[in-house]
């Protein structure tokens, strides 16, 4: 975990930014206005290519628009471990009600030869109780003895667990089918976050290492030691678990954006709001989108410190209140854990989760 509290960037292999489509940035090569020239002086023989500010602002949205795939992706994993989990539990009772209707089966039939010992034999209706196949058995029940018959406790016993059987064995095949569908999705989302990623760096790869640097130079803001924020946070009041997690996100100043990474040494957004609530005792969902509907909706005008703040529309990002209109957050890949002013992207709503 990083002991630095001021942003480092990264070396050049992970030189900016690295996440999204190249087909939003388009090629480097765009017309630029009559007489634009770099800013600090660019030759004119520069004219016709993007500014390093046009660049730093479609890395910028590159960088939303692959979060939201992230984010995305985070949303369909969360959904596939439910799922998991509920086809688990649907698996152990089908299997446990499969055993009770082969138990009262059995009873069934047993009952059926005493009746046929104590008659002398089976008579159509009993034979029917015998037969391989129960479900045809209880279709075809249609005479007035096996009517009578259906009428005791242990046969519409049976008839009535073969009916949850058949009810629970299709819950289980449609989440089989959720869990299909959800690694489908999950294979296109990461398919295209590594085109993305690809085809930015191949662009990125273009640029010269004087505009790598003045890019580096814009990306980079002024980080307040983690003295100054502990300062800054005590003086704004906040609940025991809240002060836990907000000291926990604090701690991760510097560490690394990593996409699905929730720790210890490397966060997406969701990871790092998750991994600080959850050394408070608070479990959270991987995801900002699930995330934003966890907790108790709070107004912004009513944050207190380890508030969930989210962003855009929809939801795509998510960042901790800390108090003093600031948030932490992990940004994007290429970025590090940081404090950032709450206002520094569209705000969505916040939710209070302890």
């Amino acid at each position: 975990m990083s002991n630095g509290h001021t942003r480092h960037l990264p070396q050049s292999s992970k030189r900016v930014c690295l996440v999204a489509a190249a087909a939003l940035i388009g090629s480097l090569v765009l017309s630029a206005q009559p007489g634009s020239a770099e800013p600090g002086g660019g030759p004119a023989a520069d004219r016709g290519k993007p500014t390093i500010t046009e660049i730093q602002s479609r890395i910028d949205t590159l960088n939303h628009q692959a979060e939201i795939a992230s984010e995305e992706l985070n949303t369909v994993r969360v959904q596939m471990k439910a799922a998991r989990q509920r086809l688990t539990a649907i698996q152990t009772d089908v299997a446990r009600k499969r055993h009770r209707v082969e138990q009262l089966r059995a009873l069934v039939v047993g009952t059926a030869l005493s009746d046929y010992q104590n008659a002398g034999g089976l008579s159509t209706s009993t034979s029917l109780l015998v037969a391989d196949n129960p479900s045809s058995f209880m279709d075809g029940v249609a005479s007035k003895a096996m009517v009578e018959f259906q009428q005791t406790a242990l046969l519409t016993q049976l008839s009535q667990r073969q009916r949850q059987l058949s009810s629970q064995e299709k819950q289980a095949a449609s989440e089989l089918a959720a869990i299909k569908k959800g690694q489908a999705e999950a294979a296109q989302h990461k398919a295209e976050l590594a085109r993305r990623t690809k085809q930015a760096q191949d662009i990125l790869d273009t640029l010269q290492a004087a505009q790598l640097a003045r890019l580096q130079q814009l990306q980079s803001t002024p980080q307040p030691s983690r003295s100054a924020v502990r300062v800054a946070v005590s003086d704004v009041p906040a609940s025991e678990r809240a002060k836990v997690a907000v000291q926990t996100a604090l701690d991760q100043l510097g560490d690394p954006y990593v996409y699905g990474a929730s720790g210890p040494d490397s966060f997406d957004c969701s990871g790092l709001t998750m991994y600080a609530w959850s050394a408070a005792g608070v479990a959270l969902s991987h995801s900002s989108s699930v995330q934003s509907a966890q907790g108790t909706p709070v107004s912004i005008s009513s944050l207190m410190p380890g508030d969930l703040v989210f962003y855009y529309s929809p939801v795509s990002h998510v960042g901790m209140y800390i108090g003093n209109g600031q948030v932490v957050h992990a940004p994007h890949t290429g970025s590090y854990v940081e404090v950032v002013p709450l206002n520094s992207m569209p705000i969505n709503h916040a939710q209070r989760v302890g």
